[in-house]
């Protein structure tokens, strides 16, 4: 669960965790972010300088792999990912979405289009619809199916509802939206401001759009606030935490493909439409990519941000069956010419924790159908901040072979003891050097972006009993090219 808002309601909650042994050697422990920088900033010879990054590196252009022990196979033949130019470290820092750069958005995406401020509530017919299943309830003598111990206390709650419904407006009408980021505060329960952002939240009914911005909140310190039901039962709390996060959402409702968020293949620009999608989509995978990149010029963004991969995404029907088909691009920061990371499973430290500051990683995709682009998502910006180094030493991949070669199996060999008739498989088909954010010690205001080794792996759990497979698509693992050291991407360090 990803943290914003956190509520927690007053049940019995079962918090499971399972762990295994860190591996006590120099590989994960005892990362020491000085000496790091000091090593990264060590002069190069100045035969080296004139090699390539892959000259200098020695990198080959394919990895293979090939490991098996009782239910687990990790496996690779991979294309090896190396940039072209030199790779940097440079300070970060989250970033929000201000008003110059809305506007732009707004201008860009919206245009002449009327927008209204959504507005929250409910209208006269959907109180009733309401209404008419608690009262049906009520005949049934079942309060318990609105989560209520008595028939008085649904009673209660009936009588709220219908006064509801004398206030309720036939239709929700929200005020005019001109683009203008507004301020938002949360109070607590004596009425005082606890936090405030700016955001904007907007729709157009007609056209089917909405346009949403929500900039970080300012509290210092995480916040909770009592929650009560409508007929005054205290049913848990809330909690605003301290987090660095700010989002922008641009969705067309009525595309046909806005239930495609399901990951699938990976693709090339290159590729024709895979044959199972055909049936959904019309359009090129190339067609597409040039429309992520237009869009990313129209809004001025093309010069810190560029196209990275492309995969198929789906919807999922009844009996977990796909229907329809669209493409995601997915696009990453640009720093000095090299370009970070995809890396979709990252996390920040403590996101299922409301009580831990955060900072969310950056993400950034388009999706495009057959009608052109219809969603955009981009979730923490970074503001780049002083270049540490330009021209980073890097270890050989000959030393970087040696660690993968080593962790993988420490990593992953006791995966399957808790699962009977479960076996994975993780199959590598990427190996790719680039930037990652990695965050300062004991900091939540600023970070590095560091050259790392990213091993991207298909993943199958295969369930022999039920004959299901089940299948992901991200880094099993990254190493700092520096000096080596296992970056957990769940903590950013």
């Amino acid at each position: 669960m990803k943290k914003n808002l956190f509520i927690i309601l007053l049940a019995s909650l079962l918090l499971l965790c399972a762990c295994q042994p860190t591996p006590e050697n120099p590989i994960v422990v005892g990362k020491d972010q000085t000496e790091m920088l000091n090593k990264a900033k060590e002069t190069l010879a100045p035969e080296k300088l004139e090699q390539s990054l892959r000259e200098r590196l020695n990198v080959p252009d394919r990895y293979t792999y090939s490991y098996h022990k009782g239910d687990l196979t990790i496996d690779a033949d991979a294309e090896i990912v190396v940039p072209d130019g030199e790779l940097p470290i440079v300070r970060v820092f989250p970033k929000e979405f201000d008003q110059a750069t809305v506007t732009k958005l707004w201008n860009v995406l919206i245009g002449d289009t009327p927008m209204q401020i959504q507005q929250e509530g409910m209208t006269k017919a959907e109180i009733a619809e309401e209404l008419e299943a608690m009262l049906a309830a009520l005949d049934a003598n079942e309060p318990q199916a609105f989560g209520f111990e008595t028939v008085e206390q649904l009673e209660k709650r009936i009588t709220l509802y219908q006064k509801k419904y004398n206030e309720a407006p036939d239709v929700l009408n929200g005020e005019p939206a001109d683009g203008v980021l507004y301020a938002e505060s949360e109070y607590d329960n004596s009425g005082n401001v606890t936090a405030s952002h700016t955001c904007i939240r907007a729709q157009s009914k007609e056209a089917g759009i909405r346009f949403i911005v929500s900039n970080g909140y300012d509290n210092d310190a995480p916040v909770k606030t009592i929650l009560y039901d409508d007929i005054g039962r205290e049913i848990g709390y809330s909690v605003r935490s301290v987090e660095r996060k700010s989002s922008f959402v641009f969705i067309k409702d009525n595309d046909p493909h806005v239930g495609c968020y399901v990951w699938d293949d990976e693709l090339r620009p290159s590729d024709g439409i895979p044959e199972k999608a055909a049936h959904s989509i019309g359009i090129l995978p190339q067609k597409a990519w040039d429309a992520a990149q237009k869009l990313l010029e129209d809004m001025d963004l093309s010069d810190a941000y560029r196209p990275q991969r492309i995969f198929l995404i789906t919807d999922v029907g009844p009996d977990n069956i796909p229907r329809e088909y669209a493409y995601r691009i997915v696009c990453t920061h640009v720093v000095n010419g090299a370009q970070t990371l995809m890396i979709g499973n990252a996390d920040d430290e403590g996101a299922d924790d409301p009580f831990v500051p955060s900072w969310q990683f950056e993400r950034f995709y388009i999706d495009v159908g057959d009608d052109g682009v219809y969603c955009i998502q981009h979730e923490t910006p970074l503001a780049v901040g002083e270049t540490i180094s330009a021209q980073t030493n890097l270890l050989p991949f000959s030393e970087i072979q040696a660690i993968i070669k080593k962790m993988l199996p420490i990593m992953y060999e006791n995966e399957t003891d808790d699962y009977d008739g479960k076996s994975f498989e993780k199959h590598i088909d990427r190996v790719e050097l680039g930037l990652w954010r990695v965050r300062e010690q004991d900091r939540i205001d600023r970070g590095l972006l560091v050259p790392v080794w990213a091993i991207y792996a298909i993943t199958a759990e295969i369930d022999s009993y039920i004959n299901f497979a089940w299948r992901s698509y991200e880094p099993i693992l990254l190493i700092n090219a520096v000096d080596g050291s296992v970056i957990d991407p769940q903590n950013g360090y």
